[in-house]
Protein backbone atom coordinates (compact mmCIF):
# COMPACT_ATOMS: atom_id res chain seq x y z
CA UNK A 1 0.00 0.00 0.00
CA UNK A 2 1.32 3.28 -1.08
CA UNK A 3 -0.11 6.23 0.72
CA UNK A 4 3.14 8.12 -1.08
CA UNK A 5 6.67 7.60 -1.68
CA UNK A 6 7.95 4.65 0.46
CA UNK A 7 11.50 4.32 1.17
CA UNK A 8 13.37 7.27 2.52
CA UNK A 9 10.16 9.46 3.27
CA UNK A 10 11.70 13.01 0.89
CA UNK A 11 9.87 14.84 -1.02
CA UNK A 12 9.17 14.42 -4.44
CA UNK A 13 9.01 17.14 -7.20
CA UNK A 14 5.16 17.46 -8.68
CA UNK A 15 4.23 15.21 -11.24
CA UNK A 16 4.11 16.61 -14.65
CA UNK A 17 1.46 15.58 -17.36
CA UNK A 18 4.33 13.58 -18.86
CA UNK A 19 5.11 11.64 -15.74
CA UNK A 20 1.95 10.90 -15.32
CA UNK A 21 1.01 9.81 -18.62
CA UNK A 22 4.50 7.49 -18.39
CA UNK A 23 2.71 6.08 -14.85
CA UNK A 24 -0.71 5.05 -16.73
CA UNK A 25 0.90 3.31 -19.43
CA UNK A 26 3.56 1.16 -17.77
CA UNK A 27 0.62 0.49 -15.07
CA UNK A 28 -1.18 -0.55 -17.70
CA UNK A 29 0.80 -2.64 -19.23
CA UNK A 30 1.66 -4.85 -15.79
CA UNK A 31 -2.14 -4.83 -15.28
CA UNK A 32 -2.98 -5.79 -18.78
CA UNK A 33 -0.19 -8.91 -18.72
CA UNK A 34 -1.05 -9.60 -15.49
CA UNK A 35 -5.09 -10.05 -16.17
CA UNK A 36 -3.98 -11.87 -19.42
CA UNK A 37 -1.72 -14.43 -18.42
CA UNK A 38 -3.96 -15.43 -15.11
CA UNK A 39 -6.72 -16.03 -16.87
CA UNK A 40 -4.96 -17.56 -19.66
CA UNK A 41 -4.32 -20.79 -17.72
CA UNK A 42 -2.21 -22.65 -15.19
CA UNK A 43 0.96 -22.37 -17.19
CA UNK A 44 0.38 -19.12 -18.39
CA UNK A 45 -0.41 -17.85 -14.40
CA UNK A 46 3.67 -20.16 -13.75
CA UNK A 47 4.82 -18.36 -16.00
CA UNK A 48 4.15 -15.60 -14.35
CA UNK A 49 5.20 -15.99 -11.11
CA UNK A 50 8.35 -17.40 -12.37
CA UNK A 51 9.12 -13.98 -14.05
CA UNK A 52 7.56 -12.00 -10.56
CA UNK A 53 10.06 -14.19 -8.71
CA UNK A 54 12.90 -13.54 -11.48
CA UNK A 55 12.41 -9.71 -10.96
CA UNK A 56 12.00 -9.36 -7.56
CA UNK A 57 14.72 -11.32 -5.94
CA UNK A 58 16.81 -9.43 -8.65
CA UNK A 59 15.81 -5.96 -7.09
CA UNK A 60 15.92 -7.47 -3.40
CA UNK A 61 19.87 -8.53 -3.95
CA UNK A 62 20.43 -4.98 -5.64
CA UNK A 63 19.09 -3.27 -2.13
CA UNK A 64 20.86 -5.81 0.01
CA UNK A 65 24.17 -4.54 -1.95
CA UNK A 66 23.49 -0.83 -1.09
CA UNK A 67 23.26 -2.02 2.37
CA UNK A 68 26.64 -3.83 2.41
CA UNK A 69 25.58 -7.34 1.97
CA UNK A 70 27.50 -9.44 -0.75
CA UNK A 71 24.54 -12.23 -0.66
CA UNK A 72 25.17 -15.25 -3.91
CA UNK A 73 22.99 -13.99 -6.67
CA UNK A 74 23.23 -16.21 -8.71
CA UNK A 75 22.15 -18.84 -6.59
CA UNK A 76 19.48 -17.09 -4.96
CA UNK A 77 17.65 -16.06 -8.57
CA UNK A 78 17.58 -19.08 -9.89
CA UNK A 79 16.24 -20.77 -6.78
CA UNK A 80 13.65 -18.07 -6.55
CA UNK A 81 12.82 -18.94 -10.32
CA UNK A 82 12.78 -22.51 -10.02
CA UNK A 83 10.25 -22.37 -6.68
CA UNK A 84 6.91 -21.87 -8.76
CA UNK A 85 7.28 -24.33 -10.95
CA UNK A 86 8.46 -26.89 -8.40
CA UNK A 87 6.00 -26.21 -6.45
CA UNK A 88 3.57 -26.58 -9.43
CA UNK A 89 4.51 -30.02 -10.67
CA UNK A 90 6.14 -31.43 -7.17
CA UNK A 91 4.32 -29.86 -3.94
CA UNK A 92 5.61 -29.26 -0.88
CA UNK A 93 8.12 -32.12 -1.07
CA UNK A 94 9.75 -30.74 -4.01
CA UNK A 95 9.94 -27.52 -2.66
CA UNK A 96 11.66 -28.93 1.12
CA UNK A 97 14.43 -30.54 -1.44
CA UNK A 98 14.75 -27.38 -3.62
CA UNK A 99 15.48 -25.37 -0.08
CA UNK A 100 17.60 -28.29 0.88
CA UNK A 101 20.01 -27.98 -1.97
CA UNK A 102 20.15 -24.03 -1.74
CA UNK A 103 21.25 -24.16 1.67
CA UNK A 104 23.93 -26.98 1.40
CA UNK A 105 24.92 -25.02 -2.39
CA UNK A 106 25.22 -21.84 -0.51
CA UNK A 107 27.15 -23.82 2.19
CA UNK A 108 29.57 -24.87 -0.12
CA UNK A 109 30.14 -21.31 -1.67
CA UNK A 110 30.66 -20.15 2.24
CA UNK A 111 33.19 -22.50 2.90
CA UNK A 112 35.73 -21.69 -0.20
CA UNK A 113 34.37 -18.18 -0.79
CA UNK A 114 36.37 -16.23 1.84
CA UNK A 115 34.69 -13.04 1.27
CA UNK A 116 31.31 -14.30 2.12
CA UNK A 117 29.66 -13.99 5.76
CA UNK A 118 26.64 -15.98 7.21
CA UNK A 119 24.72 -12.79 6.99
CA UNK A 120 25.12 -13.04 3.41
CA UNK A 121 23.85 -17.05 3.33
CA UNK A 122 21.30 -15.79 5.45
CA UNK A 123 20.47 -13.18 3.26
CA UNK A 124 20.44 -15.49 0.02
CA UNK A 125 18.01 -17.99 1.42
CA UNK A 126 15.77 -15.30 3.05
CA UNK A 127 15.42 -13.72 -0.47
CA UNK A 128 14.99 -16.51 -2.47
CA UNK A 129 11.93 -17.43 -0.20
CA UNK A 130 10.77 -14.18 -0.30
CA UNK A 131 10.51 -13.88 -3.93
CA UNK A 132 9.76 -17.28 -5.09
CA UNK A 133 8.28 -19.58 -2.75
CA UNK A 134 5.81 -16.40 -0.93
CA UNK A 135 4.10 -16.11 -4.33
CA UNK A 136 3.16 -20.00 -4.96
CA UNK A 137 0.18 -19.42 -2.92
CA UNK A 138 -1.80 -17.90 -5.57
CA UNK A 139 -0.53 -20.87 -8.09
CA UNK A 140 -2.38 -23.41 -5.22
CA UNK A 141 -5.46 -20.97 -5.58
CA UNK A 142 -5.35 -21.04 -9.14
CA UNK A 143 -5.17 -25.06 -10.17
CA UNK A 144 -7.33 -25.46 -6.83
CA UNK A 145 -9.86 -24.12 -9.04
CA UNK A 146 -9.33 -24.81 -12.42
CA UNK A 147 -10.66 -23.21 -15.28
CA UNK A 148 -11.78 -19.58 -15.99
CA UNK A 149 -13.03 -19.58 -12.18
CA UNK A 150 -9.65 -19.82 -11.09
CA UNK A 151 -8.55 -17.09 -12.67
CA UNK A 152 -10.75 -14.85 -11.70
CA UNK A 153 -10.11 -15.97 -7.75
CA UNK A 154 -7.13 -15.03 -8.13
CA UNK A 155 -7.64 -11.80 -9.51
CA UNK A 156 -10.56 -11.09 -7.26
CA UNK A 157 -7.19 -11.44 -4.14
CA UNK A 158 -5.13 -9.14 -6.22
CA UNK A 159 -7.72 -7.07 -6.85
CA UNK A 160 -8.47 -6.64 -2.87
CA UNK A 161 -4.72 -6.00 -2.43
CA UNK A 162 -4.63 -3.78 -5.28
CA UNK A 163 -7.92 -1.88 -3.83
CA UNK A 164 -6.60 -1.65 -0.30
CA UNK A 165 -3.52 0.01 -1.88
CA UNK A 166 -5.76 2.49 -3.86
CA UNK A 167 -8.05 3.82 -0.52
CA UNK A 168 -5.58 4.22 1.61
CA UNK A 169 -3.85 6.64 -0.63
CA UNK A 170 -6.45 8.65 -1.47
CA UNK A 171 -8.10 8.54 2.08
CA UNK A 172 -4.71 8.95 3.36
CA UNK A 173 -3.86 12.00 1.51
CA UNK A 174 -7.03 14.12 2.08
CA UNK A 175 -7.71 13.24 5.41
CA UNK A 176 -4.89 11.22 7.38
CA UNK A 177 -3.52 13.03 10.21
CA UNK A 178 -2.49 10.04 12.35
CA UNK A 179 0.88 8.39 11.33
CA UNK A 180 0.62 4.97 11.19
CA UNK A 181 4.19 3.56 11.18
CA UNK A 182 6.47 6.80 11.22
CA UNK A 183 10.10 5.59 11.20
CA UNK A 184 9.52 3.13 8.58
CA UNK A 185 6.61 4.82 6.38
CA UNK A 186 5.95 8.64 7.02
CA UNK A 187 3.12 8.95 4.93
CA UNK A 188 1.18 5.98 6.25
CA UNK A 189 -1.87 6.86 8.32
CA UNK A 190 -4.42 5.23 10.24
CA UNK A 191 -7.15 7.10 8.20
CA UNK A 192 -5.97 5.25 5.03
CA UNK A 193 -5.27 2.30 6.99
CA UNK A 194 -9.13 1.97 7.87
CA UNK A 195 -9.83 2.82 4.54
CA UNK A 196 -7.68 0.17 3.02
CA UNK A 197 -9.46 -2.43 5.52
CA UNK A 198 -12.62 -1.42 4.03
CA UNK A 199 -11.76 -1.90 0.51
CA UNK A 200 -10.40 -5.29 1.37
CA UNK A 201 -13.34 -6.65 2.89
CA UNK A 202 -15.63 -4.86 0.54
CA UNK A 203 -13.75 -7.21 -2.46
CA UNK A 204 -13.35 -10.54 -0.70
CA UNK A 205 -17.64 -10.11 0.15
CA UNK A 206 -17.46 -10.00 -3.68
CA UNK A 207 -15.41 -12.86 -3.80
CA UNK A 208 -17.54 -15.02 -1.61
CA UNK A 209 -20.06 -14.57 -5.04
CA UNK A 210 -18.21 -16.11 -7.39
CA UNK A 211 -19.29 -19.97 -7.90
CA UNK A 212 -16.43 -22.04 -6.88
CA UNK A 213 -16.05 -20.92 -3.66
CA UNK A 214 -18.37 -21.72 -0.47
CA UNK A 215 -18.18 -19.30 2.10
CA UNK A 216 -20.75 -16.57 3.69
CA UNK A 217 -20.29 -12.50 4.06
CA UNK A 218 -19.01 -13.42 7.87
CA UNK A 219 -16.31 -15.52 6.99
CA UNK A 220 -15.24 -13.24 3.75
CA UNK A 221 -15.28 -10.17 5.90
CA UNK A 222 -12.66 -11.51 8.61
CA UNK A 223 -10.42 -12.66 5.31
CA UNK A 224 -10.46 -9.29 3.98
CA UNK A 225 -9.18 -8.37 7.66
CA UNK A 226 -7.27 -10.95 7.64
CA UNK A 227 -5.66 -10.57 3.91
CA UNK A 228 -5.58 -6.50 4.49
CA UNK A 229 -3.51 -6.77 7.12
CA UNK A 230 -1.07 -9.31 5.74
CA UNK A 231 -0.85 -6.38 2.90
CA UNK A 232 0.04 -3.77 5.32
CA UNK A 233 2.47 -5.99 6.78
CA UNK A 234 4.29 -6.74 3.15
CA UNK A 235 4.18 -2.89 2.27
CA UNK A 236 5.92 -1.92 5.74
CA UNK A 237 8.63 -4.51 5.21
CA UNK A 238 9.49 -3.36 1.72
CA UNK A 239 9.30 0.03 3.22
CA UNK A 240 11.90 -0.97 5.68
CA UNK A 241 13.96 -3.05 3.53
CA UNK A 242 14.49 0.46 1.23
CA UNK A 243 14.73 2.54 4.36
CA UNK A 244 17.80 0.32 5.34
CA UNK A 245 19.47 0.49 1.91
CA UNK A 246 18.75 3.82 1.64
CA UNK A 247 16.80 3.98 -1.72
CA UNK A 248 13.32 5.45 -2.84
CA UNK A 249 12.45 2.68 -5.67
CA UNK A 250 13.78 -0.99 -5.59
CA UNK A 251 14.13 -0.78 -9.21
CA UNK A 252 13.01 0.64 -12.40
CA UNK A 253 11.70 -1.83 -15.06
CA UNK A 254 7.83 0.14 -14.32
CA UNK A 255 8.62 3.32 -15.39
CA UNK A 256 6.83 6.18 -12.82
CA UNK A 257 6.21 3.19 -10.37
CA UNK A 258 9.54 1.97 -9.65
CA UNK A 259 10.84 -1.94 -9.62
CA UNK A 260 8.33 -5.11 -9.76
CA UNK A 261 9.03 -5.42 -5.94
CA UNK A 262 6.95 -1.63 -5.39
CA UNK A 263 4.22 -3.13 -7.24
CA UNK A 264 4.11 -6.77 -5.51
CA UNK A 265 5.05 -6.29 -2.12
CA UNK A 266 1.85 -6.73 -0.58
CA UNK A 267 0.55 -9.63 -2.65
CA UNK A 268 3.62 -11.67 -1.86
CA UNK A 269 2.66 -11.66 1.70
CA UNK A 270 -1.10 -11.75 1.28
CA UNK A 271 -0.39 -14.76 -1.15
CA UNK A 272 -0.35 -17.36 1.31
CA UNK A 273 -2.54 -16.07 4.33
CA UNK A 274 -5.29 -16.13 1.31
CA UNK A 275 -4.59 -19.47 0.26
CA UNK A 276 -4.19 -21.15 3.70
CA UNK A 277 -7.40 -18.63 4.82
CA UNK A 278 -9.15 -20.47 1.94
CA UNK A 279 -8.07 -23.59 1.89
CA UNK A 280 -8.26 -24.05 5.64
CA UNK A 281 -11.73 -22.83 6.01
CA UNK A 282 -12.45 -25.17 3.01
CA UNK A 283 -13.97 -22.21 1.04
CA UNK A 284 -11.62 -23.94 -1.52
CA UNK A 285 -14.16 -26.87 -2.42
CA UNK A 286 -10.86 -28.71 -4.95
CA UNK A 287 -8.14 -27.55 -2.90
CA UNK A 288 -7.45 -31.23 -1.38
CA UNK A 289 -8.05 -33.26 -4.66
CA UNK A 290 -5.05 -35.85 -5.77
CA UNK A 291 -4.80 -36.23 -9.34
CA UNK A 292 -4.16 -39.41 -10.46
CA UNK A 293 -3.65 -41.36 -13.88
CA UNK A 294 -4.71 -45.24 -13.84
CA UNK A 295 -2.84 -47.95 -16.15
CA UNK A 296 -4.86 -50.83 -17.31
CA UNK A 297 -8.44 -48.78 -16.22
CA UNK A 298 -10.24 -51.56 -17.54
CA UNK A 299 -8.79 -54.46 -16.14
CA UNK A 300 -8.98 -55.62 -12.04
CA UNK A 301 -6.77 -53.09 -10.54
CA UNK A 302 -8.03 -50.09 -13.02
CA UNK A 303 -11.66 -50.49 -11.90
CA UNK A 304 -10.45 -51.18 -8.25
CA UNK A 305 -9.14 -47.72 -8.68
CA UNK A 306 -11.86 -45.88 -10.51
CA UNK A 307 -14.37 -47.32 -7.18
CA UNK A 308 -12.12 -45.63 -4.68
CA UNK A 309 -12.23 -42.21 -6.43
CA UNK A 310 -16.12 -42.64 -7.06
CA UNK A 311 -16.03 -43.24 -3.32
CA UNK A 312 -14.03 -40.26 -2.58
CA UNK A 313 -14.59 -37.09 -5.53
CA UNK A 314 -14.07 -34.51 -2.83
CA UNK A 315 -9.92 -35.86 -2.77
CA UNK A 316 -9.73 -38.22 -5.72
CA UNK A 317 -9.37 -36.47 -9.45
CA UNK A 318 -8.31 -39.40 -12.84
CA UNK A 319 -6.78 -37.13 -15.01
CA UNK A 320 -5.74 -39.61 -17.53
CA UNK A 321 -6.69 -43.14 -18.98
CA UNK A 322 -4.19 -46.03 -20.43
CA UNK A 323 -5.66 -49.45 -21.53
CA UNK A 324 -4.40 -52.24 -24.38
CA UNK A 325 -7.46 -52.74 -25.65
CA UNK A 326 -11.73 -52.23 -24.59
CA UNK A 327 -12.42 -49.42 -25.89
CA UNK A 328 -15.80 -49.26 -25.51
CA UNK A 329 -15.18 -49.66 -21.63
CA UNK A 330 -12.77 -46.84 -21.83
CA UNK A 331 -15.10 -44.16 -23.14
CA UNK A 332 -17.34 -45.33 -20.64
CA UNK A 333 -14.66 -44.20 -17.99
CA UNK A 334 -13.79 -41.28 -19.59
CA UNK A 335 -17.35 -40.09 -19.47
CA UNK A 336 -18.15 -40.15 -16.32
CA UNK A 337 -14.99 -38.89 -14.97
CA UNK A 338 -14.61 -36.34 -17.26
CA UNK A 339 -10.76 -37.26 -18.66
CA UNK A 340 -9.27 -35.62 -21.35
CA UNK A 341 -6.03 -37.89 -22.06
CA UNK A 342 -6.38 -41.17 -23.14
CA UNK A 343 -3.75 -44.06 -24.18
CA UNK A 344 -4.01 -47.58 -26.07
CA UNK A 345 -1.19 -49.97 -26.49
CA UNK A 346 -2.98 -51.34 -29.45
CA UNK A 347 -1.97 -49.35 -31.89
CA UNK A 348 -4.90 -50.45 -34.29
CA UNK A 349 -7.05 -48.27 -31.60
CA UNK A 350 -4.31 -45.47 -32.21
CA UNK A 351 -6.79 -43.50 -34.57
CA UNK A 352 -10.20 -43.96 -32.48
CA UNK A 353 -12.77 -41.47 -31.51
CA UNK A 354 -12.44 -42.61 -27.97
CA UNK A 355 -9.12 -40.66 -28.16
CA UNK A 356 -10.95 -37.01 -28.52
CA UNK A 357 -11.85 -35.21 -25.15
CA UNK A 358 -15.14 -36.22 -24.10
CA UNK A 359 -18.42 -33.44 -24.46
Amino acid sequence: MTEGPKGTGERRRPAKKSDLGVRFASGTVYFVLTVGLILAGTVTTLVYFCVVAGLVSYEFFGLLRHDAKRPNDLLGIVAAVLYPPVMWLYGFVGVGVLSTSLILALLIWYVFYSRSRVVDVGASIFVALYAGFLPCGFLLVREAVPGFWGGILVLGIMCGVWLNDVFAYLIGRRFGKHKLAPRVSPKKTWEGFIAGMVASVGVWCAIALIPPVDMGFVEASAFGVLCGLAGILGDLAESRFKRNSGVKDSGTIMPGHGGMMDRVDSMIAVSFVSAFLLFGGGASPMSCKKRIAILGSTGSIGTQTADIVRRHPDKLEIVALAANRSADAVAAQAAEFGVRRIAFGDEALAGSPVLEAPA
